[in-house]
């Protein structure tokens, strides 16, 4: 990875919750990964699972050949997974809202992050509080007609 050169942190973001995606990314060595969408504390335990190793989670114990463990030649890398990958759960609806405190509790969890954005529009929100603050959500430049109507 290009990061690991200067030693700067990395965290992937996913498109979705799944073991494959999980697993391709941290092949590559990512100190972290976001997972997008969670909902409940059963989706924020998948998580977990998808970043450990047996007996802790399910990801696949190639660990010798990929480059997150220099192809087998970090012998701390099982246990470097096990105490400091980071793992992160977007919340990104109200049903996930709902359930936040259950999410944050769940063992492996590190960060629960909010996505403004998202949570507003499940709300029904969407752009609502620009629209209150008097701000146009677009730029000084472009379409003029589409900026006057919040697009």
């Amino acid at each position: 990875m290009a990061t690991r050169g200067d030693r700067t942190p990395a965290i992937l973001c996913l498109p979705e919750l799944s073991a494959a995606c999980a697993k391709k990314a941290l092949d590559l060595g990512p100190q972290g990964l976001m997972f997008p969408m969670i909902e409940s504390p059963d989706a924020a335990e998948l998580a977990v699972l998808f970043c450990h190793f047996p007996p802790h989670g399910v990801r696949g114990s190639a660990d010798t050949v990929v480059r997150a463990s220099a192809y087998g030649i970090d012998d701390g890398y099982l246990a470097w997974v096990d105490e400091e990958l980071l793992v992160m759960c977007q919340v990104e609806t109200a049903a996930g809202l709902a359930e936040i405190e259950a999410i944050a509790g769940v063992e492996g969890v590190d960060v629960v992050q909010m996505e403004p954005l998202d949570l507003s529009a499940s709300m029904g929100h969407l752009r609502d509080a620009m629209k209150e603050a008097g701000r146009k959500l677009g730029r000084n430049r472009g379409n003029e007609a589409l900026i006057q109507n919040n697009f």
